[in-house]
């Protein structure tokens, strides 16, 4: 997972979409390019005093609230943007090997 910095491209585009910060997790750490989008990642401690990190995603230009948490650490956070980069190819697969 890499992390652009707040001024890069990436950065930029994310906010043409999400404007302001998040009350909960306010502190940037960066964003990450996803094959559909882009995943701002932050962290905060203004709730209840306790470390939170947040992934807000833009899909296609539009903010997805679907895919947008809260996590406890950052060991979650880098799951969980693997996880929005999965792609199932188990369709494909199967395709191919109906045609065999």
């Amino acid at each position: 997972m890499k992390l652009e910095p707040f001024d890069s491209r990436t950065g930029i585009n994310f906010r043409d979409v999400v404007k302001g910060n998040n009350f909960m997790t306010p502190q940037i750490l960066g964003y990450v390019n996803l094959k559909n989008g882009i995943a701002e990642i932050s962290t905060g401690s203004k709730f209840l005093d306790l470390d939170m990190f947040g992934v807000t995603v833009v899909n296609y230009g539009v903010k997805s609230n679907q895919d947008s948490k809260c996590f406890n650490s950052m060991e979650e956070v880098i799951k969980y943007i693997g996880d929005l980069n999965y792609e199932n190819h188990d369709a494909l697969v199967n395709l191919l090997n109906n045609l065999r």
